[in-house]
């Protein structure tokens, strides 16, 4: 074990291999980007009585007055319980840390960026009662890429989720957002694990790409932003649901930039006034997509322009729903009388090996009169 001991009134820089880091003389100071390559670093020790700028608990260093955690070491493991008076974590504070749990005290006012980020066995965050606000005051990517955490309930308290918060947390597949919730920002929950995210009735301002990987969004209401928060232009095969009570609306997470921002301006200026559903479609990049969407617009309103172009595909699209297991879509686009006597003869090559979807293609083969098929 090494211990690196700052016994004079200087400026250090802390070597790479250091376990124990101690301040003894009351003037002492280290130069703290060089403890994010001291990855054995388990303890910062500081003469509290005597020193004239720092304080340590628990081998964390603070500042002398105690209101802002400067550093935790990296190789420090377990829980770290701040303590109650602090208002401030600092930049890169807990950087790469190996900590599993932190516990937040109420007196806690600000995070700075990346305050955690990269904190890759982080697994729980005790918010406590006094943050309104993750990032902000120039703070972002607080939580960026800690990827153990895979569930995070927000407190009641909280006001705003700042850009980039909780960026590639790529295991977060549950968030429970608090009621009282106002701001989500850019990028706050892009490269994650969540599939459906549920926005409180409070929430009034949603940044670009803010929740970009989700695939079904629930919300009372139709909030500027939603599309551009949860649309994105990188290649992607997925498909976007958006639950606006009992509303249900299918569209692209795909498409162009142009397109995006045409949409959102749609659904801002005349959600409810008119049905977007025949036309999301025609903006898909993905062919599948694009004929996915078609069928579910279809589903609600079967338009004659969506007809048309739904027999012209559905050879394609009853493919698509077969390979991905979408069985009770397959089944729907079977009953909508979409698909030609030819096409009907090739799915049912397709669904040999399965019962239930054998005898519904068989059913609607007995139905059509001028099939030719023989059983």
């Amino acid at each position: 074990m090494i211990t690196f001991t700052l016994s004079h009134d200087r400026y250090y820089a802390v070597p790479e291999n250091t376990d124990i880091l101690e301040l003894k003389s009351p003037g002492s100071c280290i130069d703290l980007s060089t403890i994010s390559r001291c990855t054995s670093l388990k303890s910062i020790n500081v003469d509290n009585l005597t020193h004239w700028y720092f304080n340590s608990i628990d081998g964390i260093l603070y500042t002398k007055d105690m209101k802002e955690l400067i550093r935790c070491p990296i190789a420090k493991k377990g829980t770290v319980i701040i303590p109650e008076g602090v208002e401030e974590i600092a930049y890169h504070a807990f950087y790469l840390c190996d900590i599993e749990k932190v516990v937040f005290p109420s007196t806690l006012k600000r995070i700075k960026s990346e305050a955690f980020g990269q904190c890759g066995r982080l697994e729980e965050i005790c918010f406590g009662t006094g943050i309104t606000s993750i990032g902000g005051y120039n703070g972002s990517n607080i939580f960026s890429c800690c990827s153990s955490l895979t569930h995070i309930e927000f407190p009641s308290q909280l006001r705003e989720i700042h850009r980039g918060a909780f960026q590639g947390c790529r295991n977060l597949h549950d968030i429970k957002l608090n009621d009282g919730l106002d701001l989500i920002d850019i990028r706050a929950f892009v490269h994650c694990a969540l599939e459906e995210i549920h926005i409180p009735d409070s929430v009034t301002k949603l940044g670009v790409r803010a929740f970009g990987d989700v695939k079904k969004i629930y919300s009372s209401r139709y909030i500027s932003g939603m599309i551009t928060a949860a649309c994105r232009t990188a290649f992607n095969e997925s498909v976007l649901e958006l639950h606006i009570n009992d509303d249900v609306i299918y569209l692209p997470k795909c498409m162009t930039e142009k397109h995006i921002n045409g949409v959102e301006d749609m659904f801002t200026y005349d959600y409810g006034q008119r049905d977007f559903g025949p036309v999301l479609y025609s903006y898909a990049v993905d062919t599948k997509v694009k004929q996915y969407v078609a069928f579910k617009a279809y589903q609600k309103h079967p338009t004659k322009s969506l007809k048309i172009y739904l027999k012209r595909i559905s050879k394609n699209l009853a493919e698509t729903l077969i390979s991905e297991g979408k069985h009770d879509d397959f089944i729907s686009l079977l009953e909508a009388d979409l698909m030609s006597d030819n096409t009907l003869k090739y799915v049912f090559e397709l669904v040999q090996g399965n019962a239930v979807l054998s005898s519904y293609v068989m059913n609607k083969m007995k139905k059509t009169k001028d099939s030719g098929f023989s059983l």
